[in-house]
């Protein structure tokens, strides 16, 4: 069909133009948004728009022995290749060096084992404070939300939390926390932000 890999990083991040292969129906996505944000937020056209930081939550679909053997290097190169994109597109848009902030995958919560294990840890090595990467200290925090995974929800769907609204809650709110430390702001908090 007209699925490949990378599709849906094509789809929600990049303009139809920019996609390679192009294939399947436009999705509306956040070039659209930005490309005509006056249009969209007529309130806050005279303002502007900057890109300040990216906030990702991710991992479901790599839980193969393949895919996780890879993610630490893909999620390193996404990264990069995510800020160029939208630096290029939106010169002085975009914050230097944007904050990354991220969340490991945390199905079955500290019972994560297998591919899934390994996705989790590789999330965890692109943390700037895990020293590996040089080019992401200060720039790139990785959260544990393993302890954030429930046993209960309103749906049998493992791998969406099980529709828990009290995880996305945390997971929201240390992926908020974590920017906030990275852009500066606020006081310490769980190692992160001034002082941490």
């Amino acid at each position: 069909g007209s699925w490949y890999a990378g599709k849906q990083y094509d789809d929600y991040f990049l303009d139809e133009a920019d996609h390679a292969p192009a294939g399947g129906d436009p999705v509306f996505n956040v070039t659209d948004i930005l490309d005509n944000f006056g249009t969209e937020y007529p309130q806050w056209a005279a303002q502007g728009f900057e890109i300040a930081g990216f906030a990702w939550w991710q991992g479901h679909k790599d839980q193969n022995d393949v895919h996780a053997g890879l993610y630490e290097r893909n999620m390193t190169n996404f990264i990069a290749k995510l800020r160029a994109y939208y630096e290029n597109r939106y010169p002085g848009r975009v914050r230097p060096e944007a904050p990354f902030v991220l969340a490991t995958i945390a199905f079955g919560g500290w019972n994560l084992s297998g591919a899934g294990l390994t996705v989790a840890e590789a999330q965890l090595a692109v943390s700037g404070d895990a020293g590996n990467y040089p080019e992401n200290v200060g720039n790139v925090k990785t959260m544990e939300a393993r302890g954030y995974w429930r046993d209960v929800g309103p749906s049998g769907q493992g791998h969406h939390y099980l529709h828990n609204a009290e995880t996305y809650l945390l997971v929201g709110d240390a992926l908020g926390r974590a920017m906030v430390g990275l852009l500066g702001g606020g006081p310490r908090i769980d190692g992160i932000g001034p002082g941490a």
